[in-house]
């Protein structure tokens, strides 16, 4: 079970496909999940990860492909829930 993972929350799916695929490329340790719902409802797509790191690495993409960024989110499971706190810079 995952107790302490990154998200990565895009408003267009289209984008996380694009910047997954990316990643694949690359062999990063990155998932394409449905945002939870807690999050964002409707059909959008996150990027889940557990380095960090990849969050200037998605900045970057995002910047260097004129994509809109995303929402980023460290999750954590406290007393068996999981818990969403975003991540602001």
């Amino acid at each position: 079970m995952d107790d302490k993972y990154y998200l990565a929350a895009f408003k267009s799916r289209n984008q996380a496909i694009y910047l997954y695929s990316l990643f694949q490329e690359e062999d990063r340790n990155i998932k394409l999940i449905s945002t939870p719902c807690i999050l964002k409802a409707g059909c959008s797509y996150s990027l889940k990860f557990y380095n960090k790191s990849y969050i200037e690495l998605i900045l970057k993409y995002v910047d260097d492909y004129k994509l809109e960024e995303p929402l980023f989110y460290l999750a954590e499971r406290i007393q068996g829930r999981m818990k969403y706190r975003q991540i602001r810079f």
